[in-house]
């Protein structure tokens, strides 16, 4: 499960932000915070700190950092609602047409774009879990809700129970006129290009993520009063395209923003090396292989005299660059703003950035055996990274 969940800070800058923007009241919430316009990198960098951290092996024990840093957020919340209700300067909450800042709606529906959504963009890469999987999935998020202040009756037993729930806040939430949401998409994928990937790209990237039959129109809402102009082809609606080959058109569009991508991410590297440490047996960490996976993909794009499904195609491709990003992130980004930005050990082992270690066996973390294995660690000045 942790290979295949390196793809979810992928799923959630180009469907699950999108989604949640294109709810009006909450948009509010960063619109007036100016989180997102303001500091569109900050916002990226903090969703995928809390994504990683709550995403670590065993991330609820206290030596993690999965509760300590689900409670800031919803600290944070607790101030960013405290501020919206009594700040005297700028515009004012307008709890009348709003409500509540930071609802328990709100809070309910992020959390389940987290989970359900989840599992809805691991069938649109041609990854879906297992029933067992999709369970564990839910139930973890359904727990990291809890902690985050999410009132016990709106945290359904099931996914397909909460997904009931689900569609029911959208369909209450998605009838507002969109006014903030359009500025805060606009800030998400100037924000995207940190990853090395074209505005054009990204927008065929969020056009085939976002889109879902029950809500057809959120890429349009939020999307095309910005860039519809200058795309005008992206932002046709499917099946009112007037050329019946559009969608291959689009295609081939995806196949010349991937490889400029690939390009860029190649001479990126190429300037800059890689910090991460050299793996043994000569295995490739996250970003050299999804380097290479992409690579592989670009030939079998271009391969005369073939026409390879294009669905399963960018599936593939969207899954290399979700590695891309996560391996982006690891090696290079935050460093000049002092930040200490984590990938958890754990992870880093299962997605490549890291040697595999030694792992402790749970025995020994318990009762006397504890203490016995401190003792030896002092004495041997045992260092844990």
């Amino acid at each position: 499960m942790e290979r295949k969940c390196f793809v979810i800070y992928f799923f959630i800058v180009f469907r699950s932000l999108p989604y949640t923007y294109a709810a009006e009241k909450p948009a509010n919430v960063l619109r007036l915070t100016k989180l997102l316009e303001l500091h569109p990198d900050r916002r990226i960098f903090e969703t995928a700190q809390f994504i990683f951290d709550v995403m670590d092996r065993d991330w609820w024990m206290p030596e993690k950092r999965g509760i300590l840093t689900a409670l800031k957020i919803r600290l944070m919340h607790a101030a960013m609602r405290y501020n919206l209700l009594n700040n005297p300067e700028g515009e004012p909450w307008n709890k009348e047409a709003w409500g509540m800042p930071i609802s328990q709606e709100d809070l309910i529906a992020t959390n389940q774009v987290f989970s359900l959504e989840f599992l809805k963009g691991m069938e649109i890469m041609d990854q879906p879990l297992s029933e067992p999987q999709k369970q564990a999935w839910y139930y973890t998020w359904k727990k990291i809700g809890s902690i985050m202040g999410v009132q016990k009756d709106l945290l359904c037993e099931t996914y397909q129970e909460a997904w009931d729930l689900q569609h029911t806040v959208y369909n209450h939430l998605f009838t507002d006129d969109i006014l903030a949401g359009i500025a805060l998409s606009k800030a998400l994928v100037t924000t995207l290009d940190t990853f090395m990937l074209s505005e054009k790209f990204i927008l065929l990237l969020m056009r085939r993520m976002i889109f879902d039959d029950a809500h057809p129109d959120i890429f349009y809402k939020i999307l095309s009063p910005t860039y519809g102009e200058k795309y005008i082809d992206i932002f046709q609606r499917p099946g009112l395209a007037t050329d019946p080959d559009h969608e291959m058109q689009l295609h081939e569009q995806f196949k010349i923003e991937f490889y400029e991508h690939y390009q860029r991410v190649k001479n990126h590297i190429g300037r800059q090396p890689l910090k991460a440490e050299p793996l043994p047996n000569g295995k490739k960490n996250i970003l050299e292989s999804n380097l290479e996976l992409q690579e592989d993909l670009i030939n079998e794009m271009n391969k005369p005299g073939l026409t390879p499904d294009f669905l399963t195609v960018q599936a593939k491709a969207m899954r290399s660059i979700g590695g891309i990003m996560v391996g982006l992130l690891s090696d290079y980004f935050r460093e000049s703003k002092g930040a200490n930005f984590r990938i958890p050990k754990d992870l880093k082992e299962h997605w490549g950035l890291l040697k595999p270690t030694f792992s402790i066996p749970d025995f020994l973390l318990k009762g006397i055996w504890s203490k016995i294995f401190s003792f030896f660690k002092k004495l041997f000045l045992v260092k844990e990274k």
